[in-house]
C-alpha cells in the first residue's frame, strides 16, 4: 500500500511538471549575481491567461510547478507596455514564492523568497544560457 501511495504521488507530480512545461509560452534563464557559485534556474513563463508555470534549477531533478497567486499591472507611460508584477507559489507543501517584474519582453526583477526562513534571492537574466529547448549552462 505504501508503494502504491508513493507511486501515485510521483505520477501526480510528474503530470504537474509536464503540464507546466507543455503550457509554457516563453523560457528565460536566470542566475544569482554576486555569489561564489551562482544559483541558476530556468523559468517557464506561461502563455497569456494561464495560471501555471514552472521553474527548473540547474542541477534539479525535475521541474517545480508554480501557481499564479497575484498579478498587478501598472501603466508607466502612455503607449508603452504595462509593467506587470506577478507572484508565483511553488505547488508543494512549504514551497517558496517567486516575484517577477516585467514590461513587454524585458524582465527587470526576479526574486525568490524561501518559505522556511524568508531569505530572499535576487536573480538576473542569463542571456548566454538560453537555447531553443531550454537553458544550458556551461561550467566556467
Amino acid at each position: 500500500m505504501r508503494d502504491m501511495t508513493r507511486a501515485a504521488i510521483l505520477l501526480t507530480a510528474g503530470l504537474l511538471c509536464t503540464t507546466a512545461q507543455a503550457s509554457t509560452g516563453d523560457i528565460r534563464c536566470f542566475q544569482s549575481p554576486g555569489v561564489g557559485k551562482p544559483l541558476r534556474l530556468e523559468f517557464g513563463f506561461p502563455p497569456e491567461g494561464s495560471k501555471t508555470a514552472y521553474v527548473r534549477y540547474e542541477n534539479g531533478s525535475a521541474n517545480i510547478p508554480l501557481k499564479l497567486i497575484k498579478s498587478d499591472a501598472v501603466e508607466t507611460a502612455p503607449g508603452r507596455p504595462m509593467e506587470i508584477t506577478t507572484t508565483w507559489k511553488e505547488m508543494m507543501p512549504g514551497g517558496g514564492t517567486y516575484t517577477v517584474v516585467s514590461q513587454g519582453a524585458n524582465v527587470y526583477g526576479f526574486t525568490y523568497i524561501r518559505a522556511k526562513d524568508g531569505k530572499a534571492y535576487q536573480f538576473e537574466q542569463d542571456l548566454e544560457a538560453w537555447e531553443e529547448g531550454g537553458c544550458r549552462w556551461t561550467r566556467g
